[in-house]
């Protein structure tokens, strides 16, 4: 009886230290940054603020993005300094085209934990695979 007492005894010491980590994260369409929208009074420059803020509120760990470019993830960055992306452009890898980025909070995951997958149009086509 003794020892089953001195196990459940271990076992619940062992568990009251275990705690759940809370992870935030999110996923946003940025939009490209439309002529026709700027025309519209509503460009890249009048909504990224708010964006920024959203992220700012929340305090995201993690958030993705879709149909961004190189500018606004700039401007994110200079907005939101804590935060780093990670990702590689559509059209040659680098900096051309849009793409699926990865925002995260500097140094809280490796960048090993993140990959990007592209379908090609065709199976000859050979979209960039990070």
């Amino acid at each position: 009886m003794k020892r089953i007492f001195l196990c459940l005894y271990f076992l619940l010491t062992l568990a009251a230290g275990l705690q759940a980590e809370n992870l935030v994260e999110a996923t946003y369409n940025l939009r490209n940054a439309y002529r026709s929208d700027s025309l519209k009074g509503n460009d890249w420059g009048q909504h990224y603020p708010y964006i920024a803020g959203v992220v700012q509120f929340y305090g995201f760990d993690i958030f993705g993005t879709q149909e961004s470019f190189c500018d606004q993830l700039q401007d994110l960055k200079r907005t939101l300094p804590e935060y780093d992306y990670i990702g590689a452009r559509r059209d040659d890898g680098k900096k051309a085209g849009d793409t699926q980025e990865k925002v995260n909070t500097a140094g809280n995951f490796p960048q090993e934990v993140f990959s990007d997958k592209y379908t090609a149009y065709t199976p000859s086509d050979h979209f960039p695979v990070i």
